[in-house]
């Protein structure tokens, strides 16, 4: 067991009651036992993304405007307005 499953145990253990609202982890964060000497360390529920995670070689090989039907091609576009 590593440290972080054995203080997610003891809080899960101490503060979780499935007759309550919320999850376990939604409960212990709720937790206000200060005084606890894990209470600094005790595990947050997980953050929800609202994207997806970009990789970085999908950031590194992507062109400007590419995927949102933006941006001109640098030989394209004119100069002054001219033909």
């Amino acid at each position: 067991m590593t440290r972080a499953e054995a203080i997610a145990a003891k809080c899960k253990e101490c503060i979780y009651d499935p007759e309550e609202d919320g999850t376990w982890r939604q409960q212990v964060k709720a937790c206000a036992i200060d005084s606890c000497a894990l209470h600094p360390y005790r595990p947050m529920p997980y953050k929800v993304r609202n994207q997806p995670v970009e990789r970085e070689y999908e950031v590194l090989n992507a062109t400007p405007g590419s995927g949102k039907g933006e941006g001109v091609a640098p030989h394209i576009q004119s100069i002054g307005g001219g033909k």
